[in-house]
């Protein structure tokens, strides 16, 4: 593999398309294109490391094209986190083919702008099996969740698995015996134990056996392997697949975070495929090192995505600011937080140890996350989280059943939710921003349910502090203590419940102020000393001419005499309708009136009218008008208004009562 410069691979790829507007991001992506290939050529082994957003998938199919360009019969492995990016690959791997491939060459574009070479992609381990049984000439793009794949926790899961190993690679049947004998002497319900461990390692090295050797290996967000080997599974078996550098002959890597902080976790990802010593670091973890510095330099491709004002080219990093410590990273817990966190420990310690043979995968406790139950039978969701591959989609945190009955007995025992010291924290720090402060937030949280922890933590917090401010009155504080006992009843749904337009809605019990205060609530009328209870002030405040908008004491529209109004427009007569029904009436009519004029304030009557009263028939009009001192009269004519003095003499800001005087 010899090294290139940027004229041959100009001639080669056009990453821009043909579309001009594409042609600056096209060029950086060629130089990072051409930089990688040396690299590869050179050392064996590359990073691309360019921030988010530059195109590192079409960078890296670029450099794959490149090498099946010289190497006609080149084999390439994709390794790609989720099933979507996955699929995100492989529509990306024709379109730049198709679009981006320069030449018919038949070796990696062929007629009608197909790639040349055969792909497939694998969704599980079986289909990888198949897919190198049927051959090796073919470009393999797989998740790397396909080798953490979930076996089940019992001898019959267990021997399932083996079943399926022998209809698959039968010639390596003899592989299993020795497991298959163990498994067999077992009840069916119990748990294997370290076999599983021996059922997958089983699994890889007879997949081992049959995996050709890869010319190239692409590594998407790598960052993902940043742990070692050891760290899961998923690592391990990998590492065991391609980490003795036997079916790898180069290796590129794509991440815009390839370590944080600490460059060991650059060493672990080399090392998983067994590429440490061909990236030559040096001893020590200080990037800034001169010889570090150099050693990075000949491993990476890292460019900032910029944006030109004014021929002055602006980063990211210009305006962005971390902080990685401080009041936020700290939480001190409190007796009743240690006390049930202990218990709760202490409890799903032997329930691990009694039924998973004390093993977990990491993050998949729901205690970490949260102690709100989830639903009933269903599994733990995580933002963003896929159903892993075969029967991965049963997978759930161990200890859901262990957490829920705490849960549950504590809020029966005690009417509250027990105390979890990161919601606590964060909920305490978020009241205060929020009602002290003022301030708004933006909370990020990993598992979804959490979203409904934090809503219930915040809305207890309110409750708490608005007791503060009634105290002093006994009749509020009786309702604000009926409130409590009903809290412990609330939905822990995250779908909120729509706010209905209706005067009988329901009162809602996510807090004491929409218990209290909004829709109707059949509690409270049992409680003496109220008085007129919110609901009833509240509908008859909406039913009132309170807040509606008086449109004659606009400067330059026209004053009146005389109303003439027709009720069968509301269906109901003068006597039942609410005063705000003969208010808006009123104004209706003499928006009527005003738009049959030719002057300034007919527009603005035609406006309000098409705005405000859209699709209302009516035959109201008024009889005449005349701008007048604001002494003025109402005459009764035709359909009598009724007591139309009154009404229209109500200013709309509610705070004037009744004047002979007032405009409408």
């Amino acid at each position: 593999m010899q090294r290139i410069n940027k004229a041959t691979a100009e001639a080669v790829i056009d990453f821009s398309g043909g579309n001009p507007e594409l042609e600056g991001l096209a060029e950086q992506q060629l130089l990072g294109t051409v930089a990688l290939y040396n690299k590869l050529a050179d050392r064996q082994v590359a990073y691309l490391a360019d921030e988010v957003g530059m195109g590192k998938t079409y960078i890296g199919l670029g450099v794959a094209a490149l090498m099946r360009h010289f190497n006609p019969g080149l084999r390439v492995l994709y390794l790609l986190p989720k099933n979507n990016v996955r699929d995100k690959w492989i529509k990306d791997y024709r379109a730049f083919v198709h679009s981006n491939y320069r030449l018919e060459d038949m070796a990696v574009k062929g007629l009608g702008g197909e790639p040349v070479t055969p792909f497939r992609a694998c969704h599980n381990l079986s289909e990888v099996v198949q897919a190198v049984a049927s051959g090796n000439e073919r470009d393999l793009f797989i998740c790397t969740s396909a080798f953490s794949f979930a076996m089940g926790n019992t001898v019959a899961d267990m021997l399932r698995w083996t079943q399926r190993f022998e209809e698959l690679m039968p010639q390596h049947r003899k592989l299993l015996e020795k497991i298959v004998r163990q498994l067999n002497t077992m009840d069916g319900r119990s748990n294997p134990g370290g076999l599983k461990r021996q059922v997958k390692d089983v699994w890889v090295k007879a997949l081992g056996e049959m995996l050709p050797r890869f010319d190239l290996v692409v590594v998407d967000e790598a960052h993902n392997l940043r742990a070692g080997c050891e760290s899961s599974d998923r690592n391990r078996l990998l590492a065991t697949l391609l980490g003795d550098n036997k079916r790898i002959k180069r290796l590129l890597l794509l991440s815009a975070t390839p370590y944080d902080r600490h460059l060991e976790q650059l060493r672990n990802q080399l090392a998983l495929f067994g590429f440490q010593g061909y990236a030559a670091l040096p001893e020590g973890g200080d990037p800034t090192d001169p010889d570090m510095h150099a050693a990075l330099s000949r491993l990476f491709v890292r460019r900032l995505n910029t944006l030109t004002l004014d021929q002055v080219a602006h980063t990211r990093n210009m305006y962005r600011r971390e902080h990685r410590s401080g009041e936020a990273a700290e939480v001190k817990m409190t007796v009743a937080q240690k006390l049930f966190a202990a218990l709760l420990q202490k409890k799903v310690s032997e329930h691990l140890q009694e039924n998973c043979s004390n093993r977990f995968e990491l993050g998949m406790l729901a205690s970490f996350e949260s102690y709100l139950p989830g639903e009933k039978n269903r599994p733990v969701e995580f933002d963003g989280h896929e159903a892993a591959d075969e029967g991965d989609s049963l997978r759930d945190a161990a200890d859901r059943s262990v957490v829920e009955y705490l849960v549950d007995d504590y809020e029966n025992s005690f009417k509250r939710r027990p105390p979890h010291p990161k919601m606590d924290s964060v909920s305490q720090q978020t009241h205060r921003l929020a009602f002290v402060e003022g301030k708004k937030q933006l909370i990020f949280v990993r598992r979804v349910r959490s979203v409904s922890e934090l809503k219930f933590k915040l809305e207890e917090a309110y409750d708490d502090w608005i007791s503060g401010y009634i105290v002093g009155d006994n009749a509020v504080v009786k309702s604000y203590q009926l409130y409590r006992t009903r809290t412990v009843e609330r939905s822990h749904s995250l779908i909120e419940n729509d706010v209905a337009d209706v005067f009988d809605a329901p009162a809602s019990s996510d807090n004491f102020f929409t218990w209290f205060y909004r829709g109707q609530n059949p509690e409270l009328a049992s409680i003496k000393g109220l008085g007129q209870l919110p609901h009833n002030f509240r509908s008859t405040l909406l039913q009132s001419r309170l807040f509606e908008a008086n449109w004659l004491s606009l400067p330059g529209m026209p004053a009146m005499t005389s109303l003439k109004i027709d009720w069968s427009v509301i269906g109901k007569s003068e006597s039942v309708a609410s005063p705000g029904q003969r208010y808006r009436l009123a104004q209706y009519a003499y928006l009527r009136a005003v738009a049959t004029r030719d002057d300034a304030a007919a527009t603005v009557a035609k406006r309000v009218l098409n705005v405000l009263f859209e699709g209302v028939q009516a035959t109201c009009d008024l009889l005449t008008l005349q701008l007048l001192p604001v002494n003025w009269s109402v005459q009764r004519s035709g359909i009598a208004c009724g007591a139309m003095a009154s009404l229209l003499c109500w200013h709309p800001i509610g705070t004037q009562r009744y004047s002979p005087n007032l405009p409408l």
